[in-house]
C-alpha cells in the first residue's frame, strides 16, 4: 500500500474511497445503519486508515498530529445560540 501511496496519492485515496463504498453499501443492504456488522466494518476501516497513517508518520501531513496548541483560533468552530428568533 505504501508504493502505490508514494506512487499516486490520488489514486490511493480514490482506491479507499470505492473500498469503503462497496464494504460499507454491501452491511447496510444485508445488515441496515444501525447494527453490529456496520458498527464492527466502520471499526476496522477507521483502524485501518489510522494504523497507516501513523506506521507512514504522515500525521502533520494531514493535520492529525494532535491538539492545537492556540485554541482559540478554534472557537468560531462552536455554534452561537440563534438572537432574536422571533417571526
Amino acid at each position: 500500500m505504501r508504493k502505490l501511496y508514494e506512487k499516486n496519492e490520488i489514486l490511493f485515496a480514490v482506491l479507499w474511497i470505492v473500498g469503503y463504498c462497496i464494504i460499507i453499501g454491501t452491511i447496510k443492504g444485508n445488515f441496515g445503519i444501525e447494527s453490529i456488522p456496520m458498527l464492527l466494518a466502520l471499526v476496522v476501516f477507521t483502524a485501518a486508515i489510522i494504523t497507516f497513517v501513523k506506521m507512514n508518520h504522515l500525521e502533520e501531513k494531514y493535520g492529525v498530529a494532535g491538539w492545537p496548541k492556540d485554541t482559540k483560533r478554534y472557537l468560531f468552530f462552536i455554534p452561537e445560540p440563534p438572537r432574536n428568533c422571533t417571526q
